[in-house]
């Protein structure tokens, strides 16, 4: 039972993402104001970040330091996600990476034992250049700002 409802929440977020291509598959997305994040996988499994910002494409800068990226940490079903003014930071958004097996995870979201920060400033979005691991996290599982700010922090922008 466990596995199945692992498939339908998995089945279900492949439809979600409307900023995939016809040779993608949508893993999850997160959309805020004018702004669509989508992870997306490509035929050969390559997981990639597409984002959408009045519906123009942007480039995103840096690299998944983790396997399987998967989903987003979101509250309520809604992304988490946090804003620095001071810093010149639109949004930071967390994701999740190097899934967990179904004996370690809850069967309501996506689990994994690394996180990683996107940073969107302006028109830039930024994977940031360090992962956070040690605790598994999951999906719907609220993070603590904090995390949100450190990651704001450590983009290739703000070195």
């Amino acid at each position: 039972m466990k596995r199945y409802s692992n498939f339908v929440i998995l089945l279900s977020l492949l439809f979600l993402c409307s900023c995939a291509t016809k040779s993608q598959i949508g893993l999850d997305s997160v959309k805020v104001n004018n702004l669509e994040l989508c992870l997306v996988k490509n035929k050969n499994s390559v997981t990639s970040l597409n984002v959408l910002k009045n519906g123009k494409e942007l480039n995103v800068k840096g690299k998944f330091l983790m396997s399987n990226p998967m989903g987003f940490v979101k509250r309520d079903g809604k992304p988490q996600y946090y804003s620095y003014p001071k810093l010149d930071i639109d949004y930071v958004f967390i994701i999740i990476g190097d899934i967990v097996s179904d004996k370690d995870s809850d069967t309501r979201s996506i689990c994994g034992s690394k996180i990683q920060g996107v940073v969107v400033k302006g028109d830039s979005v930024y994977l940031t250049n360090r992962t956070l691991s040690g605790n598994i996290t999951c999906s719907d599982y609220v993070l603590d700002e904090k995390v949100f700010f450190d990651f704001a922090n450590y983009s290739d922008e703000n070195k």
